[in-house]
């Protein structure tokens, strides 16, 4: 593991142990959700790892704009979300969400691919 990935995993560890966090009710129920996505994207890049290290920005501050970004939105996509989270801390990074429906009465055809980004206009 590298040394940036495990400094991005204690930033999210005590940032989500923050119990002085100001954020509205909906905003609280986001916040571990976002963590923990962040993290899986600094997983499986080192750049924005050092991105999110760098940055001052609480995970806390990231989804209340996050939050407030979707405010016109009735009900944002997980996509929707976990795009501008990213943005917020690496705004040239894309998004790519893929989805996979196992069938397990269908014994020709294991997965079938479902690239969710073909539902949504950018």
């Amino acid at each position: 593991m590298s040394e940036i990935l495990n400094k991005a995993r204690a930033k999210i560890a005590s940032e989500l142990a923050d119990e002085d966090v100001k954020l509205g009710r909906a905003e609280k129920k986001l916040l571990p959700h976002i963590a923990k996505t962040l993290e899986f994207f600094c997983e499986q890049s080192e750049a924005f790892s050092e991105r999110f290290v760098a940055c001052k920005e609480t995970i806390a501050t990231c989804t209340k704009e996050t939050f407030d970004a979707m405010d016109d939105k009735e009900a944002p996509s997980d996509f929707e979300v976990y795009n501008a989270a990213v943005k917020f801390y690496f705004p040239e990074c894309e998004v790519m969400f893929e989805m996979k429906l196992i069938d397990p009465s269908d014994q020709e055809t294991a997965a079938v691919t479902i690239d969710i980004n073909d539902f949504f206009e950018f």
